[in-house]
């Protein structure tokens, strides 16, 4: 229980340095190509993001796997770091300022549910009575065990994929939608 805590501070500290230093340097205001260059951001993040999830089951267990597994935490922080601000950005972009906040709240709430769901769907392939198994497991339930993660991580992998590939169409407005916005809310 104690290295998880750690490693959620580990994950948390790195996206703060992602957050807070690496992506204010890369979005500096007033830099020409901003917009293109928030989208850039937005897909390297997907893809640095899918590609950790994909890796985390798939490291050896024990001591050897203690640097592996920081690595592959780096690069979900950096990946989430770097993917969702930007994604939120560019959402703003992307509606009227009248929808605006419609639109970050929907994301908000999409965000909510994904991390609700995402836990909630991990779960099911482990077996039903998980909780009583005798420790340490028998290789035969390490294995079920084993492949449920490594299907439950797959799939969010599989997902951050397709929004990779969903941010990459995205095309890039050519002005904020909100300067354009004829009339204020009254």
């Amino acid at each position: 229980m104690k290295q998880t805590g750690y490693a959620f501070a580990y994950i948390g500290f790195l996206a703060v340095l992602v957050q807070g230093g690496l992506l204010r340097r890369l979005l500096k205001p007033g830099m020409d190509g901003a917009r293109t260059i928030e989208k850039t951001i937005t897909v390297v993040g997907c893809a640095v993001l899918a590609l950790g999830l994909w890796m985390l089951p798939r490291i050896a267990g024990g001591d050897q796997g203690f640097w592996p597994f920081l690595g592959i935490c780096a690069l979900i922080a950096l990946g989430n770091g770097l993917a969702t601000p930007t994604l939120t950005g560019m959402a703003s972009r992307h509606v009227h300022g009248r929808a605006q906040g419609r639109v970050l709240g929907l994301m908000a709430a999409a965000g909510s549910f994904g991390r609700f769901l995402g836990p909630a769907l991990a779960v099911l392939p482990l077996p039903a009575n998980f909780s009583e198994l005798a420790r340490p497991l028998d290789p035969a339930a390490q294995a079920v065990i084993s492949h449920g993660y490594q299907t439950a991580f797959s799939g969010s992998a599989a997902l951050i994929a397709v929004a990779t590939v969903c941010a990459l169409l995205l095309p890039v407005p050519k002005e904020d939608l909100v300067e354009a916005d004829p009339a204020p809310l009254v």
